[in-house]
């Protein structure tokens, strides 16, 4: 019997992979994936980790027990794709994570902002200067990661820190580049209109805050058209000194759920 209602678009014997989403904003939901889709989602984290520059040498690990959620299962497959070494670290502590990634002398890690940050404090506790593991790049997932953030765990780590935007049901949809000055969206395989707030009406134009609806282009078991993000962000200038062309954002400055209005200026708690 399916557990995935009307949203199934294959035939259930296709399914290959089971997900969900993590019920932050409800109940959750079960996402089906069949190995066509599932390999879609790969190859844009593939993506993802090619612009933050993740290549063949890296050593990648991943301090994590990836369960049902789907993010770090999408980063490890891959990173193995573009040819990393991954070592997951799921079954270990805190303690027994940083001694393996200097046991192994890892060069990347994924991680969420917040377990960065407390990997960093136990690390100085233990009497290792996380700046000195050799961590040279990390791909955030999972949470929000404001500028203020971002700042620390570089300062931290001594690493570039890169951060994307995406969700379950869609997938990421936007990452940066090395410029690290905004997020590019992934058009090959999105097409995503950033809309006003009031209506969903209309496109916004350059430096205006919208609503991302998103249009997954090749989700053959979980079909989703015009799907409402939730999440408001800043078109920003097209164009990169990367090279890329695609459209950009500048800025994620929350959801529609926690936005409020003071004094006439948009406030999020993600800033604080």
């Amino acid at each position: 019997p399916t557990i995935y209602g009307d949203i199934l678009g294959v035939d259930l014997k296709e399914v290959s992979d089971f997900r969900q989403t993590s019920g932050t904003t409800g109940k959750p939901v079960y996402v089906p994936e069949s190995y066509e889709s599932w390999q879609w989602r790969v190859e844009i984290w593939c993506h993802i980790l090619w612009m933050a520059g993740f290549r063949e040498m890296d050593r990648v690990f991943v301090p994590f027990g990836y369960n049902v959620y789907v993010a770090f299962w999408e980063g490890h497959y891959a990173a193995e794709k573009l040819g990393c070494e991954v070592v997951p670290g799921g079954a270990l502590d805190t303690k027994g994570r940083i001694n393996k990634m200097m046991e192994v002398k890892a060069t990347a890690l994924m991680n969420t902002p917040t377990y960065g940050l407390h990997m960093a404090e136990a690390a100085k506790k233990m009497g290792v200067d996380p700046n000195g593991i050799g961590i040279k790049r990390m791909q955030c997932a999972g949470e929000p990661l404001p500028q203020a953030t971002r700042n620390m765990l570089e300062e931290a780590w001594g690493a570039e820190v890169y951060d994307h935007i995406g969700g379950t049901e869609p997938c990421a949809w936007a990452a940066m580049c090395r410029e690290r000055n905004g997020l590019h969206i992934m058009e090959p395989f999105f097409l995503v209109e950033i809309l006003d707030m009031e209506t969903l009406s209309r496109e916004v134009e350059e430096g205006e805050l919208g609503v991302a609806v998103v249009t997954p282009l090749g989700r053959y078991s979980f079909p989703l058209v015009r799907f409402n993000t939730k999440d408001v962000v800043r078109r920003g200038t097209d164009g990169c000194p990367c090279g890329r062309t695609s459209m950009m954002i500048s800025e994620v400055a929350g959801r529609t759920d926690d936005l409020r209005k003071i004094r006439g200026v948009l406030f999020s708690p993600v800033s604080v």
